[in-house]
């Protein structure tokens, strides 16, 4: 089944309380419209809340293909690691609680912890600092089952052996928050679930939110999907697990928005708490760790544009939780297109943003004086390695040329066919805690994008992170 004769299916924007302009709607309509068809996108539904408010709220293109069901605002989706924005609340709620302690060793709380473990601390988890694995459930794939308990699970964990030394460097891992998930439970006494349930989803008014099961019938559950030469297929996503605490929950854009709400007034954790979890991690060996996605706090990315502080998390499922603090704007952005297939629910919540928020696009940024000349020609001279499968591994810090290794495949398939850099500009940066931060904005023939590089104070480059740039137009 083609998937382009599907994209003139059901539109169907919904607008709840809340001001907000006739012409601000239908540019934010108008492009996830066009968005949406040339991501090849089946659904998406919108959630914006501007100072508490839900400003807008929209459903659009299909929940299901096969069977024509179109997506509305009740539509559930899987949110993926937007997952670990909830079980890392659920985790500082218990350190408000005085049952847990941040920078205890995680063998405290786990005493059947092997010993490679003792010097992993909670927060190292919440950080991913702790030097596991993000992979761990079943080594031989020929092995993988349909259904794991929690059990199983930690046994597989157990048996995983660390990849760093804990808290020297920064690396992904749903292993970690899998663990965290097994905490929350032994220092709670309650599921993961139950908590929730008690502690987020009930005083957050989150009544259809719920944990992903594969056996369990859940009316208005939006199917998932990948793409396979240029058509849809379904996203496999078939077994089930124990605790789902990196992962598992299933909510809609609005119940997003309700639980945002609840944590911004204070009702789910203190100011302080928030404040925490938004602070950038550090380790022993890189002072301030860096991922090609940014900086990271406690379940939170950490982020800016042109002086807008970001927080946010997305999830492989292609849905994005996109957050302003400063700005009081929150974008909720959830789809059934798996993000390896271009389901880049990131960029179009920071689309969305710039109907509320002027600056917000790279393009605005006009170009400056380069105060450090020779870090645009090392852009220049990596952006062509890269797009060779290759990289000058002197210019980087161990810790990223380690982390960016494996993805050279990949870069080299996104860049080789744009060509060479036609124009390298500065368009800003900073300098903060002995990490400077610069941005560039990189044209291949007429494809601009924006490169965000963070340099130590020994000046080897400790991130370098390649977005693209959409402007919501006019």
């Amino acid at each position: 089944m083609k998937m382009l004769c599907l994209m003139a299916l059901a539109m169907c924007p919904v607008f709840a309380v809340g001001q907000v302009s006739a012409e601000a709607k239908d540019r934010v309509d108008r492009f996830l419209e066009s968005a949406m068809s040339q991501m090849y996108i089946p659904g998406l539904t919108l959630a914006v809340v501007k100072d508490g408010e839900l400003v807008k709220s929209a459903a659009y293109g299909v929940a299901n293909v096969e069977y024509d069901v179109a997506t509305t605002t009740d539509t559930l989706f899987l949110l993926a690691s937007i997952t670990k924005v909830f079980t890392a609340t659920c985790v500082l709620m218990l350190v408000e609680d005085g049952k847990l302690d941040l920078d205890a060793s995680i063998a405290t709380y786990l005493d059947d912890a092997p010993d490679a473990w003792h010097p992993i601390t909670v927060r190292m988890l919440l950080q991913h600092t702790a030097g596991l694995s993000d992979r761990w459930e079943e080594q031989d794939r020929s092995k993988w089952r349909l259904a794991y308990p929690t059990s199983d699970l930690y046994e597989a964990a157990k048996a995983t052996p660390l990849e760093h030394e804990p808290g020297s460097t920064w690396q992904y891992s749903d292993q970690g928050f899998f663990l965290l998930g097994m905490i929350v439970e032994r220092v709670s006494g309650r599921s993961y679930g139950d908590f929730l349930r008690a502690r987020v989803f009930d005083p957050a008014d989150m009544p259809r939110s719920r944990l992903t099961s594969q056996t369990d019938v859940i009316e208005n559950l939006a199917q998932g999907y990948a793409i396979a030469n240029r058509h849809w297929i379904k996203n496999h996503r078939r077994t089930d697990y124990g605790v789902v605490s990196h992962f598992g929950i299933l909510s809609t854009a609005e119940e997003l928005a309700a639980f945002d709400r609840a944590l911004m007034s204070g009702e789910l954790v203190q100011p302080q708490t928030l404040a925490t979890m938004w602070k950038p991690a550090t380790t022993a060996g890189e002072g301030r760790p860096t991922s090609t996605f940014g900086t990271y706090g406690l379940g939170w990315f950490l982020d800016a544009i042109n002086g807008h502080r970001i927080v946010h998390h997305g999830g492989s499922t292609g849905t994005e939780y996109l957050k302003l603090p400063d700005d009081g704007l929150t974008v909720i952005v959830l789809t059934n297109l798996e993000q390896i297939s271009g389901g880049n629910a990131t960029l179009l919540a920071r689309t969305v943003a710039q109907a509320w928020i002027d600056g917000l696009s790279w393009s605005d940024l006009p170009a400056l004086d380069d105060p450090d000349p020779a870090l645009g020609e090392t852009v220049v001279a990596e952006l062509a390695h890269m797009a060779e499968g290759t990289m000058d591994e002197d210019k980087y810090t161990e810790a990223f040329a380690r982390a960016i290794t494996p993805t050279l495949p990949a870069q080299k398939a996104g860049l080789a066919p744009l060509g060479p850099v036609t124009r390298c500009e500065y368009v800003g940066g900073s300098d903060d805690d002995g990490m400077r931060l610069a941005r560039y904005r990189v044209v291949f023939d007429a494809l601009p994008l924006y490169a965000t590089l963070q340099v130590d104070a020994a000046g080897l480059v400790a991130s370098f992170k390649l977005e693209q740039d959409t402007r919501l137009g006019d």
